[in-house]
């Protein structure tokens, strides 16, 4: 009940409505004007080549540009309008430069585990609490959270919370943001749902801080499912990564960036960083990096971190993802890992959350298994861990998923670790989790040919949104 209250009082329901208008007026366009213009039909033929070419010649990924062209070609008019109203608009400063530094990483490979571990070290925070979350949901977790973070604030800790207005829809009512501001605790609702170009940029980040000393990043939200209080896909598997030292430095500067955007402000940073961290001697490197979409960040860093560990890869290269929704750049450098010989293994959920993600995630099996790649589903339940191990030397552990909307148009983070301890308890999970995971055929990977061509149609267009 609370979910369906707060779709009918919050931002999402009067955005659907305006949506389905937008959607009933293109529509009545797309069959009007063709007929009303006819006259000026060359004048549409220019209007439409001269958005081809731009579209061609954007700096983009070829399957957005592909998208865009079918687009002109099914809609010429309206099409042509929709492409102009696609290119991203800006979305805030460039990121600060982030150095790679010798620190303590502790991996988790439950969601129960780190929650335990992050509920101790906020009761803990002396200074500053900073949590940034893509979901936020009212349950027997939140409460915890909730409790421990009303005792700092009124006790002068700096708490502050972020928390995506889209993954929060259902969740948080409309005014959640003034409840906690009169607890104490400073929020900010990331890019509140409206009809927007820049709709589709969500903060996919998970990102906690605690007296800019300690630091967490994983596949968690704040939620009970996320530590199996609830059940509703069977067993939910997840991971974390506890941080402590100087590489919790690169978290903060991601979360007072975004916090900062909210605001419309700028604030020095140094005032809240330590002037001095603890070093710790041998273990390894560890480089927190976030990615997100132009101008902020210069390049798809997400993606660019897992090809490279896949270009690099010598005898093995083990991947979890709760979706498998990629362009031919991550695909071909799959495929070309395993042709040289590399032992490259994907897990993927086998009880969906989301049934269209799920299937589009199974129509990328086949080219896949063909070109040597293994691919495993999880069958306890659903797999929310995103992982790149590689040769057991680097790993990846953060938010990013192996889709569109992760590696294209979300905001993410995630931390590259080399040579860690943490790395052992990466590759003893992942070990764990191929032993309870069934490996698919080409025969699981086939599908009747209607559901396939809807499957090739609906990637075709997945980059746009």
């Amino acid at each position: 009940m609370r979910k369906v209250r707060n779709f009918f009082t919050g931002r999402l329901f009067p955005t659907l409505l305006l949506l389905l208008l937008f959607a009933a007026a293109f529509a009545f366009f797309a069959l009007r004007l063709p007929v009303a213009l006819a006259p000026f039909a060359a004048a549409e033929r220019l209007f439409s080549f001269g958005v081809g070419v731009w579209v061609a010649n954007e700096d983009n990924l070829s399957e957005n540009k592909t998208a865009k062209l079918l687009l002109l070609l099914l809609l010429p008019y309206t099409g042509a309008v929709l492409c102009l109203c696609m290119k991203k608009r800006r979305t805030g400063d460039a990121a600060p430069p982030i150095e790679t530094t010798a620190d303590s990483a502790e991996y988790f490979s439950e969601g129960a585990d780190a929650f335990v571990r992050l509920l101790d070290d906020l009761k803990g925070a002396q200074t500053s609490i900073y949590l940034e979350f893509y979901i936020i949901a009212q349950g027997v977790l939140w409460q915890s959270v909730l409790a421990v973070l009303k005792e700092k604030a009124k006790a002068g800790v700096d708490v502050r919370v972020i928390y995506d207005d889209f993954g929060c829809a259902l969740t948080m009512p409309r005014r959640y943001p003034k409840t906690l501001e009169k607890a104490g605790i400073r929020c900010r609702v990331f890019r509140p749902v409206r009809l927007s170009r820049r709709a589709s940029l969500r903060d996919h980040r998970k990102i906690a801080v605690i007296d800019g000393r300690i630091g967490y990043t994983g596949g968690l939200n704040l939620a009970d499912e996320y530590v199996n209080l609830e059940s509703p896909y069977g067993h939910w598997k997840d991971s974390a990564v506890r941080l402590e030292g100087e590489g919790v430095k690169p978290l903060i500067v991601m979360f007072l960036t975004l916090y900062n955007m909210q605001r419309r402000s700028t604030e020095d940073f140094s005032a809240y960083i330590p002037e001095r961290y603890e070093r710790f001697e041998g273990e390894g490197y560890v480089q927190p990096y976030g990615d997100g979409p132009r101008p902020m960040y210069a390049r798809q860093i997400g993606e660019d971190v897992y090809i490279n560990l896949l270009n690099a890869a010598k005898g093995y290269v083990y991947i979890a993802t709760p979706y498998l929704i990629i362009d031919y750049r991550m695909r071909e450098a799959l495929v070309m890992a395993a042709e040289r010989g590399v032992d490259v293994r994907i897990i993927t959920p086998h009880v969906p959350d989301k049934k269209i993600a799920f299937s589009l995630t199974r129509s990328n099996y086949m080219a896949l298994i063909k070109g040597g790649v293994k691919i495993y589903e999880y069958t306890p339940g659903f797999i929310h861990s995103k992982i790149f191990l590689c040769d057991g030397e680097a790993g990846v552990v953060g938010t990013i998923n192996l889709d569109y909307r992760s590696l294209m148009h979300h905001y993410e983070n995630a931390v590259l670790m080399y040579k860690t301890k943490a790395l052992e308890g990466v590759k003893a999970d992942m070990d764990a989790t191929f032993a309870k995971s069934k490996l698919q055929t080409e025969e699981d990977a086939k599908k009747n040919v209607v559901w396939r061509l809807l499957c090739e149609i609906a990637k075709v267009f997945a980059p746009l949104f």
